[in-house]
């Protein structure tokens, strides 16, 4: 399933907005280039120095498999994944709207097939009819139809 143009502007800019949240916390995390201890006359947005420290930890970080990253760097990590959420939520409602439009479209050329066939009794249209959706439905729903006639789903 191709993402819709709509979808993917919303994500580009949701990682936009979180580049920018990023950007602005470092930038917070840096301090002013300066002369032997003193600031410079003009501070200017690239006299920026990350400290040392920090970029100490922000490489232990990148070296870190998320697995192995403590409970607070996770649970940073789960609200910034929490944001894609929504997208991925929708995603799913559309392809399973998707796969029940294609099933039930499946089932109406069955049911049609089955319905045009001549010299055939209620009870022997309703068996092929039984027989070519079990083609159909198990993958879909987990079990075959007859289970489902007989009242075996519920076991």
């Amino acid at each position: 399933m191709k993402p819709t143009d709509d979808v993917r502007e919303a994500l580009a800019d949701l990682q936009h907005q979180q580049w920018s949240g990023w950007m602005e916390y470092l930038f917070n995390k840096c301090q002013l280039r300066t002369d032997e201890g003193r600031e410079l006359p003009i501070p200017r947005d690239d006299d920026l120095v990350i400290p040392g420290a920090y970029v100490h930890n922000l490489k232990r970080l990148m070296a870190t498999p998320y697995q192995d990253l403590t409970e607070n760097e996770q649970e940073s990590d789960r609200i910034e994944a929490d944001k894609y959420l929504p997208f991925i939520t929708a995603a799913e409602q559309r392809g399973r709207e998707e796969g029940e439009i294609a099933l039930a479209r499946k089932v109406l050329a069955v049911s049609s097939g089955v319905r045009k066939q001549k010299g055939f009794t209620q009870s022997k249209r309703l068996q092929l009819l039984t027989s070519e959706m079990n083609k159909i439905i198990p993958s879909s729903l987990g079990f075959e139809l007859e289970d489902y006639q007989t009242g075996k789903e519920d076991e």
